[in-house]
């Protein structure tokens, strides 16, 4: 068989890679048009990232004078540290604009849509209930398997924004991607050590990259090894060599985790406190679990904030989801028929269930960032579910009687008609996030405090006059000294020497207008006279986010 598929894979090959590029382009298109502009504003932990980046590559130390961190503390909340050292290289190139500080999780977003082509061409290929198919042949499904993923509502709007888990999703895609090259059956030694070793070391940097990571990774290894079990009962020497070099680029994380305050993070936001009982922990557990099953959350937009959603449009196209349920309605059918678990439909299922538990045991439900490694698992039931909707057309037009040739017909014209409205469906979903969400989510991406920085820093450095001795700064927003650090490009010594002095960051009231030599930067919460402000900063919705008061 695998010979086959190297020799069907060099006639199509040309259309193949072309039409993919064509999608891969798409997602560029998508992730990179207004990327400095919508959403607009930086939040709190895009804002630290890009200071914190910037301050490790500039001089090896974090914000807290921590050389070299693993684990970044900054707000406490200890940051995955891959996200930080790619933006600080990025960012020192490119400088600190807000377009920059996003680029590397966008790209990885591009990359993201690639590997899920050419990993479910693969499985496509492999998998018997998928290959064996008269008319949606693997390479469509590969195609088709990219452009859900490229105009996915939920890894689009994870992939504009500077959260790491969109970079940890493309690195557990490229981890599956040379876990499936090193198992092609014409593989030398050799080669089947070097893609293990890509496979390895990718898994490795997923860690690195994203909390969740740790929990999803290595029991989405296990299932692997499991569905290619007689695989690896062959290859022994490879497999063990190559989850030793993993273990062991994993040594400082663990050192970190165990050693250092790297585990605070666990505590800080799971559901494991001494107050609950272990009934109580799973109730909680399971309850958190199936919340991010519900079509509240799937298909009608329910978050806890604007950060992770636009509130209306779920993570999931309705298409999608329809597909997902026929894929586990066909799952049950092939049980119920003592055919087992196809491999694509049950790697599918399991990807996404181990995706859960991370969001399973936090506080915050449901929580579409924590689940979104889970989302090349619901791609896979997707495309597994399309043979079986066309199947079942063909059957209802064979009922009634209908000519091979129409029969043939009304299972494309089900798939055509979906396509159609998933089409449409994207197109709506694009146009409110670009308009509506775009203004609506002001408040929750910070939008202000960069316009802001920008305009009291003449102020402070004397450029626009020199009698200003002190800046209050509100603190309504949370967190305004990352900004004022991002702003001016203090180094952490720098900070950590006084750099800041000029600035109080404090709640802001009435009396603070009676100060004379500084200026008042109140948010727009802060119900201080507006009309009577210097300089107003408005957000995408209109609203006053900052308004700024010179007391000479």
């Amino acid at each position: 068989m695998m010979k086959n598929f190297q020799s069907s894979t060099s006639r199509s090959a040309p259309t193949f890679s072309g039409l993919l590029i064509g999608v891969v382009l798409l997602a560029a298109v998508l992730r990179l048009y207004q990327l400095g502009r919508v959403p607009a504003g930086m939040t709190w932990d895009e804002a630290a990232i890009a200071y914190n980046g910037f301050s490790v590559v500039t001089t090896y130390r974090d914000e807290w004078l921590e050389r070299l961190p693993i684990s970044f503390r900054s707000f406490g909340d200890y940051k995955a540290p891959l996200a930080i050292y790619l933006n600080g290289a990025v960012t020192r190139v490119l400088g600190l604009e807000l377009w920059a500080v996003r680029l590397p999780f966008a790209l990885a977003g591009v990359a993201a849509v690639a590997l899920m082509g050419v990993i479910l061409r693969r499985l496509a290929v492999d998998d018997p209930a998928l290959s064996s198919h008269s008319l949606v042949q693997p390479d469509s499904l590969a195609l088709v398997g990219a452009l859900l993923l490229a105009v996915s509502p939920w890894h689009h709007h994870f992939s504009r924004a500077g959260f790491e888990s969109g970079l940890a999703l493309t690195l557990l895609l490229a981890s599956v991607w040379g876990w499936l090259k090193a198992t092609d059956d014409h593989r030398t030694y050799w080669g089947v050590l070097g893609w293990l070793t890509v496979s390895a070391l990718s898994a490795s940097l997923a860690m690195y990259a994203y909390h969740s990571a740790k929990i999803v990774v290595p029991l989405l290894g296990l299932a692997l090894g499991w569905w290619w079990r007689s695989w690896v009962k062959h290859h022994p020497k490879q497999v063990l060599a190559a989850a030793g070099l993993g273990a062991v680029s994993l040594l400082p994380l663990l050192h970190d985790a165990v050693v250092k305050e790297g585990i605070a993070r666990l505590s800080q936001t799971s559901i494991f406190t001494p107050e609950l009982s272990f009934a109580q922990l799973v109730l909680t557990a399971a309850g958190n679990f199936t919340s991010h099953l519900t079509p509240a959350f799937l298909v009608f937009g329910q978050t806890t904030t604007l950060r992770h959603g636009d509130g209306r449009w779920g993570v999931l196209l309705v298409t999608t989801l329809l597909l997902v349920v026929a894929a586990l309605l066909g799952l049950v059918w092939h049980w119920r028929q003592g055919k087992g678990i196809p491999r694509t439909l049950g790697l599918g299922l399991v990807w996404v269930g181990v995706s859960l538990l991370p969001a399973a045991i936090g506080l915050e439900v449901p929580h579409s960032n924590r689940t979104l490694l889970g989302l090349p698992g619901v791609i896979l039931l997707a495309v597994a579910g399309l043979p079986l909707v066309e199947r079942l057309s063909r059957r209802v037009a064979t009922q009634l009687d209908w000519t091979p040739h129409r029969t043939k017909l009304a299972g494309l014209s089900v798939l055509g008609m979906m396509l159609l409205l998933h089409s449409l469906l994207t197109l709506s979903y694009l146009h409110d996030y670009y308009t509506r969400f775009a203004a609506e989510s002001a408040a929750a991406f910070q939008e202000g405090y960069l316009e802001a920085f920008e305009y009291v820093l003449p102020f402070e450095t004397g450029q626009r006059g020199s009698d200003i001795t002190k800046i209050v700064f509100s603190s309504s927003y949370g967190q305004p000294y990352i900004y004022a650090l991002l702003a001016r490009e203090s180094s952490p010594y720098q900070y950590h020497a006084g750099d800041l002095i000029k600035y109080e960051f404090a709640d802001v009231d009435i009396d603070d207008l009676s100060r004379r030599q500084a200026i008042v930067v109140a948010a727009g919460s802060d119900n201080l006279p507006i009309s009577e402000a210097d300089h107003l900063i408005l957000g995408s919705d209109s609203s006053v986010r900052f308004a700024i008061f010179i007391l000479e």
